[in-house]
């Protein structure tokens, strides 16, 4: 999800200062919004949002993984990306054995239904995926669910689906459940649908699946529990001659939805912002996790025009709640590159609660100091421990996270961090070290969500509850919270390149060949600018410094002052300014466009692989700010193979000097001539390390014949 003002480096900057002051003083003028981030925040549509979430809620509903309206969540989250311009793909993963579960329509409405525990042992055998008409519906009440169902006397329900529903204080159990469907089976009923939550007046609930039963008479029809509130609304129009189609599915296959906002650069590296579409099966879960659905949706939108050096990939995984399953296939299936190549990973879960006490914003990050420090902390706020913070401090996605916080104007002492191993995060957390993985940078990862408490240990009431629905439990003030801080600290860490100016190194892939190297610097971004001092280094072994060439309007340098730094490696400070004599604009690059403004040019000294590396570039502008570019948000080295020198003609028995062997071997050939047998092929001369000289290698000026010319030219280049 993806145009800074603030280099890293100022951002850093004021991280370090901002870390050790007091609240108060954190909350100044000094980190309000400028006007590129203000104009960034701008794009994010909360009304959006906010109509993405009551549909998910109100007409999806419950996601529980691998059932129907899994799949209907999934089509739909492919639609939207798709409408917002990318090109969305499914990832696949298989998890386990199969789980049955159905569908129920009833005119232009779908139902769920979630069936008991499947197999070759089960006495639940109904495995057709077919639909399956039927005509006619009973509703019979279970009051007393922790003893046997009672079926009315003579019942005979020809084919009939028979909702039952539930009026007691206690869940069934399995057994129970098996002799009810046995028993309305027996009486002719077509499909048994059981009511198995009883719900209490704050939206909590019990609950308890149908379970498994290994011996009896087989069931035959389709078994399956719907969920409470659904089955009050079914209920209440139900009316015996009620057409249904059932339809089961069976499946252990996940599905992650992706979609990925290219870089403007062509980077190979990516910030991942991710959520999970399924839920619990005991509601339509508006905040677990209907809230980080919608909100990965909305800033995929938003940001679908805006320019990062880095990809963001948009993923919302499947099956977090039952163990984080589709985080960790994806994290399993993701190539070395993708995994050389991560940059950061912000994962939302639970941001748009409507419990008046989860006020309390968390950084979950998975780091050992702070596992260490999360226990037992009472009315301790972790980030208060010293310790605990400077641990945060090496993650830059709380670097990132605290300045985007200070900067939307969050109220930072509900600002916390803790440890968490329970949210889709962590897969990147594991996978660093996975089966002999050595990446870790995939720890640089971290899920937000609000809490009721300053140590973190209490969720909302209706966490997994039948309660999370829009009506209760959708609260626009603290999605706009929260979101925007996310927004920005993407926004950090995918360095937008609206405003930032960007540098680029290039060269050609060979170089030297009978010339000079050229190395390019380029800049993109730049508006206005004066004075741009540069530090640089090149392998001395391989590179002699000869001139920089201005470019564009900068003025060249033929004097470069060198200092060596060891190693073979030698510095240099040079400043190249700009405007032209009488120039009264600086220098400005078009939007995105990339111009070059020098070429550094250099006389090979040896073959190999040159590195020319910028270490530091300070930029001033007409208005006399300075910037520093991070070097490590730039392409700011380049490397070119040097294959062969100037002199190398010379060197006629390529030992990389030229010395008296080459001048004794040349005066062995001195008249010969292009029509002389043996021109090109092995004639007099094969050294002591078996290296092969022709006569034709040593006509050095091309004229046809070994003279007194060729012998001059050689003297020439003499001990190169």
């Amino acid at each position: 999800m993806k145009s800074r003002i603030l280099s890293l480096v100022t951002a850093a900057v004021l991280l370090t200062a901002l870390l050790f002051v007091p609240q108060s003083m954190a909350m100044a003028d000094d980190y309000a919004l400028n006007e590129y981030e203000a104009a960034y925040l701008d794009l994010i549509d909360y009304d959006h949002a906010e109509a993405l979430s009551k549909y998910l809620s109100n007409e999806i509903g419950n996601r529980f993984a691998y059932s129907p309206r899994r799949d209907m969540c999934v089509d739909w989250l492919m639609d939207e990306f798709t409408s917002y311009g990318y090109e969305p793909y499914i990832h696949e993963f298989t998890y386990g054995n199969p789980t049955i579960n159905g569908l129920i329509e009833i005119g232009d409405k779908h139902y769920a239904y979630y069936g008991p525990t499947y197999g070759t042992t089960s006495v639940y055998k109904y495995d057709s995926r077919d639909v399956l008409p039927i005509t006619g519906v009973e509703v019979v009440n279970w009051a007393a669910p922790g003893s046997a169902l009672t079926v009315p006397t003579g019942a005979a329900y020809g084919g009939k689906a028979v909702f039952v529903t539930n009026g007691g204080t206690t869940a069934p159990s399995a057994a129970n459940y098996y002799s009810a469907a046995l028993a309305l089976q027996n009486a002719g009923a077509g499909a048994v649908f059981f009511q198995t939550f009883r719900e209490a007046s704050n939206g909590n609930t019990t609950y308890s699946r149908i379970g498994n039963t290994t011996s009896g008479t087989s069931i035959t029809i389709p078994v399956g529990y719907v969920l409470n509130y659904e089955t009050r609304d079914m209920v209440s129009s139900l009316n015996a001659a009620t057409e249904l189609k059932v339809r089961l599915y069976g499946s252990n296959v996940g599905k992650n939805v992706v979609a990925v906002l290219p870089s403007a650069t062509g980077s190979d590296k990516t910030v991942y912002f991710t959520t999970h579409h399924d839920t619990m099966q005991s509601g339509p879960g508006c905040n677990d996790n209907g809230s980080g659905t919608i909100f990965t949706l909305e800033l995929a939108r938003a940001l679908r025009n805006v320019q990062f050096e880095y990809n963001i990939a948009f993923v919302a995984f499947d099956n977090e709640e039952g163990g984080l399953r589709g985080a960790r296939a994806f994290c399993a299936d993701m190539t070395n590159a993708e995994r050389a190549g991560f940059v950061a990973n912000y994962n939302v879960d639970m941001i748009c609660t409507g419990q008046d006490n989860c006020i309390h914003m968390f950084l979950n990050i998975s780091d050992p100091v702070l596992q260490s420090l999360d226990r037992n902390l009472g009315t301790t706020r972790l980030i208060e421990i010293p310790a605990a913070l400077e641990s945060a401090k090496k993650y830059d996605i709380f670097n990132h996270s605290y300045l985007a916080a200070l900067k939307t104007g969050f109220d930072m002492s509900k600002f916390n961090i803790c440890y968490d191993t329970t949210t889709d995060h962590y897969a990147f957390v594991q996978e660093a070290t996975r089966a002999g993985n050595n990446y870790p940078n995939l720890t640089n990862a971290v899920e937000y969500d609000w809490r009721s408490n300053t140590a973190g240990t209490s969720f909302e009431l209706l966490y997994h509850k039948a309660g999370d629905t829009f009506d209760l439990n959708f609260n626009r003030e603290r999605l706009e919270k929260i979101g925007n801080m996310i927004a920005l600290a993407v926004y950090y860490s995918a360095r937008s390149l609206e405003e930032q100016v960007t540098a680029f190194l290039t060269t050609d892939a060979v170089s030297g060949i009978e010339g000079d190297v050229e190395y390019t610097l380029s800049l993109r971004g730049a508006k206005d600018l004066l004075v741009i001092e540069l530090e640089f280094e090149i392998d001395g072994s391989l590179l002699a410094g000869k001139s920089i060439a201005g470019l564009n309007g900068f003025g060249s340098i033929e004097d470069v002052f060198w200092t060596y730094a060891g190693d073979d490696k030698w510095k240099a400070s040079v400043t190249m300014t700009y405007p032209e004599a009488g120039s009264t604009t600086g220098f400005s690059t078009p939007g995105l466009t990339t111009v070059d403004i020098a070429k550094f040019i250099y006389t090979p000294r040896a073959q190999g692989d040159a590195t020319m590396k910028l270490t530091k570039i300070r930029i001033v502008g007409l208005d006399g700010t300075t910037k520093y570019l991070d070097t490590t948000t730039i392409q700011g080295e380049a490397t070119t193979t040097i294959e062969q020198l100037v002199w190398s003609k010379y060197d006629l028995n390529k030992d990389n000097k030229v010395d008296a062997l080459d001048l004794g071997i040349m005066l062995l050939y001195v008249g010969f001539s292009a029509d002389a047998v043996g021109w090109n092929d092995q004639v007099k001369v094969n050294d002591s390390r078996g290296r092969i000289v022709t006569a034709s290698m040593c006509d050095v000026n091309g004229d046809g014949k070994i003279d007194m010319l060729d012998l001059l030219d050689l003297f020439i280049h003499y001990t190169k």
